[in-house]
């Protein structure tokens, strides 16, 4: 992983559901230079016990709610690679 090019972070709440398939969807791309995060948002279900199945998947456990956004900047500040800024719309 010190090579990453890229961080993908997911944000999870409640998501036990859906967390796999999000997770199995993100690791069978065919690019593999990135690391990815997912933040548990005070998840009451067993979401955390889900991710912690992937040994390569950095699992970020949020001490109070913060909501999608929260979640996601707790990912951010997690991150191996930095942010640069870009607009899609230019």
């Amino acid at each position: 992983m010190s090579n990453v090019k890229f961080s993908v972070i997911i944000p999870a709440y409640n998501a036990s559901n859906e967390i796999e398939k999000s997770i199995e969807s993100v690791l069978k791309q065919g690019y593999n230079n990135y690391e990815l995060i997912i933040v548990n948002d005070c998840s009451t279900d067993n979401t955390k016990e889900i991710v912690k199945k992937y040994p390569s998947i950095k699992l970020v456990n949020n001490e109070r709610n913060k909501k999608a956004g929260g979640a996601r900047n707790a990912g951010i500040e997690n991150a191996k690679r930095r942010l640069h800024s870009f607009s899609r719309f230019r």
